[in-house]
């Protein structure tokens, strides 16, 4: 039922999703007032890790610190709820992040469209 529903009242075509040269388009306007989000670990150290490539996000430093702690406190994992909630926590935030980034190139997107027509 969802799939009949999916491009109910949007023109899919326009917008931002799997098209990365939108956010290079406004790329310039993220910055502004912004930190940079940068990862703390690198590739090679989780390629040490056998991270999984659904775990190498901006959440994957606290991953590897909770694969570290069960394997240190195997078989006791009550150590590692904290490190298991900072994690959670982390992949919340992300996604959130992501989703007003989202959000934020499609306003952009819209604003230029209606200042193309005005002008127009």
């Amino acid at each position: 039922m969802g799939a009949a529903m999916e491009g109910f009242g949007r023109n899919l075509a326009e917008e931002p999703i799997n098209k990365p040269e939108m956010y290079e388009k406004y790329r310039d306007s993220f910055n502004e007032g912004r930190e940079v989000r940068e990862m703390k670990v690198t590739t090679e150290e989780m390629d040490l890790a056998m991270l999984p490539r659904d775990r190498r996000d901006y959440c994957a430093h606290h991953f590897m610190a909770y694969r570290k702690c069960i394997r240190e406190n195997f078989p006791r994992y009550g150590p590692c709820l904290g490190i298991m909630h900072d994690y959670s926590h982390c992949t919340i935030e992300d996604e959130l992040h992501r989703m007003k980034e989202y959000e934020r190139v499609r306003r952009l997107m819209r604003r230029d469209r209606q200042q193309a027509t005005e002008t127009a």
